[in-house]
């Protein structure tokens, strides 16, 4: 073909997208509920194309509250507004935390261990996020095993190898499982029991795994049995059979290993029991216990029988909770009536934490991608999403972490996925970049428990200086 022919055909190409595009509807032709067919706009063709998102006008972070009490506690502590990864304090109020930051500090000494509960959607499964603050705890304040697992998970774990026999069914408050037939759930949030009168599990440290498990305590949580199930735990050696008693509500039984040994068995014998969780733990220090709900957004946990979760928070002695959710209402809010009805259900989940006199800790949504032309954009209402959830977190004395804020705020989420940090739904991190929002996370906590060990420990000084000042001389 002649140049000039050449260049008049792709002129008229142009023309003709051209008259098309200048034609076509910008909001596109609607063929289905799900499905709208869209072509480029005339600018997008000419590369000048800005999405115009006046809904994205507002979308720093939300103000705290500046109270007299705020202002007198900036004297107090350090509170660095331009650092996008700190924990957010109700009225800059970092003493908020302190108490569980003294049981962190008496963990290593005590008889048991103290355990904080991480419930969280599909961003948390796998062990992901979860397994790197459990390990950063443990680290500073003692402590060994991966915590609670359920007898039949919805996924496998990168910390540890679990496998059970074919005969055991879940139950859950929420997502796939078989239907329940009662809302016994316990602390996971799930239950499981096995068919037949035989079953068994096994635990061991995954080949990848860096470290043992040095797991020297474990319990079997359990409820409503028909009749005594007889329970063996064996290692290298036979570590001893234990009885689940008959229709008791919430059942442990325990077993105190000398020394760590994998792997771990547990056979079960008789009628099955519910199951509420096995845990694998130290003697003592701090339980992380990762806790995913796939598909949920946090609102579930007044669904669990309220009597039975407040037993079974006390018996394993639980201080804190961090509540990871709001990625899965973000997609479906898309009004302010939306927003208001999940913060109605938040506040519900928060009350009952609170009423049980645990800490809260909230990480809300990352940044989440919808396709808008032909870019990927924040979804109009997470912003919104995020403020509602700080607000009423701090309502409840509850600390917030922006996990939105700490990716870099509004359409962060592209930067990530071509990072390899998350994949490609612009959704979900990968198991990089959960290891990188971990850490983000566990570096400001633990930054903060220095700033209170500091603290305490300058009182402390104070304290003996007066003392020693105060005592007579002897003449």
């Amino acid at each position: 073909m002649q140049p000039t022919r050449t260049l008049l055909f792709l002129i008229s190409v142009f023309l003709i997208l051209g008259v098309v595009a200048l034609l076509f509807p910008e909001q596109g032709i609607r063929l289905s509920d799900n499905f709208s067919l869209r072509f480029f706009t005339l600018r997008t063709l000419i590369g000048i194309d800005e999405i115009d998102t006046p809904e994205f006008a507002s979308v720093s972070a939300a103000p705290l509250p500046q109270t007299s009490i705020a202002i007198a506690n900036r004297t107090k502590y350090h509170i660095d507004l331009n650092d996008s990864s700190r924990l957010i304090y109700p009225n800059d109020d970092k003493s908020v935390l302190y108490p569980l930051f003294e049981e962190l500090t008496r963990a290593s000494q005590a008889s048991r261990p103290i355990r904080i509960l991480h419930y969280g959607d599909s961003q948390i499964e796998e062990d992901r996020i979860t397994s790197t603050i459990r390990r950063e705890l443990q680290r500073h304040f003692g402590g060994a095993g991966v915590g609670l697992v359920s007898a039949k998970p919805l996924t496998h774990s990168l910390s540890i190898s679990h496998s059970w026999s074919d005969n055991w069914q879940r139950y859950a408050v929420f997502g796939d499982s078989s239907k329940p037939t009662h809302n016994r759930f316990g602390i996971m949030g799930a239950y499981c029991n096995y068919q037949d009168a035989q079953a068994s599990l096994s635990f061991q440290r995954k080949k990848s795994a860096a470290t043992a498990l040095n797991i020297t305590r474990v319990s079997v949580l359990y409820g409503s049995a028909k009749s005594s199930v007889k329970v063996s735990l064996s290692g290298r050696t036979f570590h001893g059979e234990k009885t689940l008693q008959r229709g008791k509500r919430f059942g442990k039984v325990e077993w105190e290993l000398s020394h760590a040994e994998e792997p771990l068995r547990l056979k079960f014998t008789g009628i099955s029991p519910d199951i509420y969780a096995i845990t694998l733990d130290g003697k003592n220090g701090v339980a992380v216990d990762n806790i995913p709900i796939r598909g949920s957004s946090g609102v579930e946990f007044i669904k669990i029988d309220s009597a039975l979760f407040a037993e079974s928070i006390k018996a394993m002695r639980v201080k804190a909770v961090i509540f990871q959710f709001g990625g899965n209402a973000v997609p479906h809010i898309k009004s302010q009536q939306d927003l208001e009805w999940y913060e109605t259900q938040l506040i519900k989940q928060f009350r009952l934490f609170k009423s049980l006199g645990l800490h809260l800790i909230v990480i809300g949504p990352s940044d989440m991608s919808t396709k808008l032309k032909e870019k990927f954009v924040t979804y109009a209402y997470l912003p919104d999403v995020r403020d509602m959830m700080l607000r009423t977190t701090h309502y409840f004395g509850g600390v917030y972490w922006d996990m939105y804020a700490a990716m870099g705020g509004r359409n962060s989420m592209p930067k990530w996925v071509k990072q390899k940090l998350a994949i490609e739904d612009y959704t979900h991190f990968t198991r990089e970049g959960a290891e990188k929002i971990a850490q983000m996370f566990i570096s400001s906590f633990m930054k903060d428990y220095r700033e209170y060990q500091h603290a305490t420990q300058q009182k402390s000084h104070s304290t003996d200086a007066k003392t020693a000042h105060s005592v007579p001389s002897l003449r």
